[in-house]
């Protein structure tokens, strides 16, 4: 009646009304309501499994099959549709010609614009469309030949027309293809404008989002975030999968990301968008798309909703390799080839595809990697790391802000902690060692060593460890303060885990399996240093190479910092770390009463191996460089596999810096002595005729005893003995921390001053005795430190002591007269 109001409007549309059919040709009209109470009853005879319900006969079915479509084709037939959409026809599709669903058309791509009560109606009428090609009159017209010629088997209704053309959409013309790329835009707005997954997902829409709106993707989007559920039926998950693997093959067909990423995407990828609109086409064949560009600049992307629903696509994506058009079509032959036994999803085909990545063509391992890097920028696209750490994010990284890969850095630092699973540390520990081998997965490598690669490895390729490698090796000469730490992390990782060096995992995979075979992963270095005279010549290098760098820092030392962390913060808690500050600052302080007695031992064996190699004394290193070259033969600042020794025998000729560093070394040589080492060899005869020397008292003794024996003995020392005890004496009176060095006394250290400074032998033996008496009465030798069980019966005695006689003492003080008692038997 409102329509017929409207005479100017209907006038100019033209209204027909509903076509006078009749059934058998005579009776009453086939009017709108008639056909739809025989469609609910052809639906329901679909779905009923009772052989007495009455069936619809096969003309009835054409008749109202021919209702709907005639009503489809012109939206003069329409009269629903006319009362609440005429304002919006004459606003939005006045110059559309009517006919072949041209008007229909006109406002779905307006549909953001109508009226709601207009949009009600044209939701409704894609809803009835869905259930067959015939009732979307543009998409019938132009895939009328197709439909007959590649799917003549195929039934009214339930979709199935639609999804034959979907199948066969390669062998589609032209027209056809547009048409079914158009309505598949259109679908994906509402899930129930696909029937086939509006069907097959009723029950879990009814079970899991009864609450949630159908429209506007959400009732999709809730259904994808319950698939994992166990009551979700395998025949809805099929649908879904579908729909999702056709949503990652053009943006366009994801309404949401479509919707609210448009702006981003025209701002960042405007030549794609262009192209993408100017094309009815799906971009399929372009991997390079709005999508591919919008994933490439995710760091970039500002409004926040897009943010998210990219999130989403490229979770879905790295989850499912299938989910990833260009990805699947780059790698498909290797799926079909390698992992044709793998069950999909969870990220096991990419897991399969990286196994076997000898064997992958190159465009697939290009597109790999860019998924890879793609991974980085949220620990969410890690889907093992996402599926399997959400305890340990809450518990170790709640307030770490996503993004940068700041949750996965996080959760590498925790993986030693015993509350983190085995699960989420295997799969911390996989991607990690998968990132270890190409520096394009640090994100903190590639934006914080870019100008230093440039300059300092400009012909490094950043796969297989080999950037890395080279930064490492030229650590000291990186500018970005970025950089170094981003290194220095790197280094702090790999000293932990020996996997997460690649070359020195790839030299000394078969030197663990045979020697360390058991060893937890940080344990692993000191064990190859055991076996370095069985080990492979490139796996003792390798391990050389890591050990170099871990006496400049004891941060890349983590066995030894974790037990010396005590001393650190008692003795050193004010040394920067670096240049090897803090272990020589552990080393100096080894003597003092109350310094760890692990941390000493740890201490000695740091000692003993740098002096064993000027490799390993990074300050030596430094110092002596010119001397090096020119005093130890066959060496060179890069090959300096020898001893202390040749230093020694060159120390009067050495400049100030050199003599200072040598002098430091031998001294502590001689305070941790160990016989028959390289530096202190000279001394051995004298430290066993004079101190009691042996092999095995040489692991009891405590530090410096010996130095101080051989101190006290001067004027009975060989000449090369002497010569190791007066360098000792020097240093100790002009090195750092010398007037700390025995417990402050000034006395002490003036006398060893005078030591020092005395040319003549049995002048400086007389020196030495008075500095022994003195020592003897006020030094080091007072002291007695327990440690351990001993420490805590000493002090349970001294407790319960003091309690009994402060019991005893309170007693009396109460009662001072209180009389006594006798009993006399006799």
């Amino acid at each position: 009646k409102r329509a017929r109001r409207s005479a100017q409007g209907l006038s100019k549309l033209g209204f027909l009304g509903d076509r006078d059919i009749r059934l058998n040709g005579g009776g009453a009209p086939f009017t709108a309501p008639l056909a739809r109470c025989i469609r609910r009853h052809v639906r329901m005879e679909r779905f009923s499994i009772s052989p007495d319900r009455a069936q619809v006969s096969v003309e009835c079915k054409h008749t109202t099959r021919q209702f709907w479509e005639d009503r489809a084709s012109d939206v003069r037939r329409d009269m629903p549709l006319i009362v609440a959409c005429l304002p919006d026809i004459q606003k939005h599709c006045n110059e559309t010609d009517v006919g072949v669903g041209r008007v229909l058309r006109c406002l779905k791509s307006n549909k953001s614009e109508l009226q709601s009560s207009c949009t009600a109606v044209v939701t409704q009428r894609q809803v009835d469309s869905a259930e067959d090609v015939g009732l979307d009159t543009p998409l019938k017209v132009s895939c009328k030949q197709e439909v007959e010629s590649l799917c003549p088997d195929v039934g009214y209704g339930g979709g199935a027309k639609f999804a034959c053309l979907q199948s066969k959409r390669n062998q589609l013309g032209h027209m056809c293809q547009t048409e079914l790329f158009r309505r598949e835009v259109e679908n994906a707005e509402d899930m129930r404008f696909n029937y086939r997954l509006a069907s097959a997902c009723a029950a879990e829409k009814q079970r899991f989002c009864e609450n949630v709106h159908v429209g506007r993707g959400h009732a999709f989007g809730c259904l994808q975030r319950r698939m994992s559920e166990a009551e979700f039926s395998e025949e809805c998950k099929i649908e879904m999968e579908q729909t999702i693997r056709n949503q990652g093959s053009d943006w366009r067909l994801d309404w949401r990301l479509r919707t609210f990423c448009y702006k981003d995407a025209v701002a960042l990828c405007y030549p794609q968008v262009q192209l993408s609109l100017n094309s009815t086409m799906s971009e399929q064949s372009n991997a390079s798309g709005v999508l591919g560009c919008l994933q490439f600049k995710y760091s970039e992307v500002a409004s926040g909703s897009c943010r998210r629903e990219l999130s989403r696509r490229i979770s879905q994506s790295l989850q499912d390799i299938r989910n990833d058009y260009p990805a699947s079509k780059q790698c498909g032959q290797e799926m079909k080839e390698l992992c044709k036994h793998v069950k999909p999803g969870n990220g096991r085909i990419q897991a399969c595809l990286e196994a076997n990545k000898g064997s992958l063509r190159p465009q697939c391992q290009q597109i790999l990697l860019t998924r890879n890097v793609l991974a980085t920028h949220n620990w969410r696209f890690k889907f093992a790391i996402f599926s399997s750490c959400k305890k340990e994010r809450q518990l170790f990284c709640k307030d770490v802000p996503e993004g940068e890969n700041r949750v996965v850095r996080c959760l590498q630092d925790h993986t030693q902690d015993v509350e983190m699973s085995a699960r989420c540390k295997k799969a911390v520990e996989i991607d990690e060692i998968k990132a270890s081998g190409d520096s394009r997965l640090l994100p903190e490598v590639v934006d914080g060593c870019k100008e230093d690669m440039q300059a300092l490895c400009p012909d490094a390729r950043p796969d297989n460890g080999r950037m890395l490698y080279c930064l490492k090796q030229k650590r000291g000469h990186i500018s970005a303060p970025t950089c170094r730490n981003a290194i220095l992390r790197q280094f702090m990782r790999a000293s932990e885990n020996w996997k997460l060096d690649r070359p020195l995992a790839e030299a000394c995979m078969d030197d663990v399996i045979n020697f360390c075979k058991g060893k937890s992963s940080a344990a692993v270095h000191e064990c190859l240093r055991s076996q370095e005279h069985n080990v492979t010549e490139a796996c003792r290098t390798a391990e050389a190479r890591m050990e170099m760098a871990e006496m400049e820092d004891i941060r890349l030392k983590p066995m030894v910092r974790n037990v010396c962390s005590d001393a650190i913060g008692t003795f050193c808690k004010d040394v920067v770390p670096g240049s090897a500050r803090v272990i020589t600052c552990l080393q100096e302080k080894i003597a003092e009463p109350l310094f760890p007695s692990a941390c000493a031992r740890r201490m000695k064996l740091v000692a003993q191996r740098s002096n064993e190699r000027l490799a390993y004394n990074p300050r030596v290193l430094n110092g002596c460089q010119d001397e090096i070259t020119k005093q130890c033969p066959g060496m060179n600042a890069s090959n300096v596999a020898g001893g202390l020794g040749c230093l020694v025998e060159g120390y009067d000729s050495a400049t100030h810096m050199c003599q200072t560093e040598v002098a430091r070394s031998v001294k502590l040589a001689l305070s941790i002595y160990v016989p028959e080492s390289s530096v202190t060899r000279d001394c051995d005869n004298d430290a066993q005729q004079y101190c009691g020397l042996t092999t095995e008292s040489s692991h009891f003794l405590r530090s410096g005893s010996i130095s101080d024996c051989l101190m006290r003995r001067s004027g009975n020392l060989s000449a090369s003995c002497w010569k190791l005890v007066s360098m000792g004496v020097s240093q100790a009176s002009s090195g750092p921390g010398a007037e700390t060095l025995f417990h402050g006394s000034n006395k002490m250290h003036n006398a060893i001053k005078k030591i020092a400074e005395t040319a003549n032998r049995q002048a400086a033996n007389e020196a030495m005795k008075e500095f022994a008496t003195h020592f003897i009465k006020t030094g080091r030798s007072s002291f007695v430190v327990l440690e351990g069980w001993p420490a805590i019966v000493v002090m349970a005695c001294v407790c319960l002591l003091g309690g009994t006689v402060g019991y005893l003492g309170f007693r009396q003080l109460r009662n001072p007269n209180k009389g006594y008692i006798v009993y006399d038997k006799s």
